[in-house]
């Protein structure tokens, strides 16, 4: 027998388990682990609402949403009831739980009957949703900066190269340094200034749906004192 028979079996043993598990709670748990509980809850209410919307209507848009939930039901009932450790398996599905939300967004969008104030505030309520709950706030904050910081760079220098590695240097100051100089700082006042400037600290409170506006305030004060210098450093070279 090929000594690697009694691990796979272990592993079936665990992964496949029995009928009459409960990981409610687990895939719950597991959810909300890597995504903020805003996006986690308001993906479960679009698919939801996707499936009643799909199942409800006639012709292809009925069958498409039939396959939709063959794709996932079995995996989904496998990893709530059957499974003893699922793990994150939950993943394997989530691309087509995305297909599913987007149905009742594509009705809102296609809708007729709605009027375009009502229809653009339900699409601006759903990116504010996206824009918050799945932490793409955090990346616009920390990136309109960096892209800033680019932009002042390609003005200083004319060669891109030079500007690349100039934006490399200013960006490793800003973006790596204050992560290892806090923990070094004895000082208590430089500890808090390195802590206020680190854009990895905000991090984790921005993928839970927490909004900080110490770091918008600081990515948008920091944003327009960089577009300013590049204004200005244009200004010189064409004067020059």
């Amino acid at each position: 027998m090929d000594p690697h028979f009694s691990g796979t079996q272990k592993l079936l043993g665990t992964r496949l388990g029995r009928l009459g598990a409960f990981n409610v709670p687990f895939f719950v748990e597991m959810g909300t682990f890597y995504n903020s509980t805003y996006f986690f809850a308001g993906l479960i209410l679009l698919v939801v609402a996707g499936l009643v919307l799909g199942l409800s209507g006639r012709g292809a848009m009925r069958r498409r949403t039939l396959v939709l939930l063959l794709w996932f039901a079995p995996a989904l009932i496998l990893h709530l009831f059957v499974m003893d450790l699922p793990g994150t398996h939950f993943y394997l599905f989530m691309g087509c739980w995305s297909l599913v939300a987007a149905l009742p967004l594509a009705a809102v969008t296609e809708s007729g009957a709605l009027r375009p104030l009502v229809r653009g505030g339900i699409l601006a309520a759903v990116a504010l949703w996206l824009l918050i709950s799945a932490g793409y706030l955090y990346l616009l904050c920390i990136g309109a900066p960096f892209i800033a910081m680019g932009l002042w760079a390609s003005v200083l220098s004319r060669s891109q190269i030079v500007a690349a590695i100039l934006t490399f240097a200013l960006l490793f100051l800003l973006f790596i340094v204050p992560v290892f100089m806090e923990s070094q700082a004895r000082s208590g006042w430089l500890r808090a200034a390195l802590g206020y400037i680190n854009l990895w600290n905000p991090a984790g409170d921005f993928g839970k749906g927490i909004v900080d506006s110490r770091l918008i305030v600081y990515c948008l004060t920091s944003t327009l004192f960089l577009l300013l210098l590049c204004s200005r450093s244009l200004q010189v070279r064409k004067a020059a």
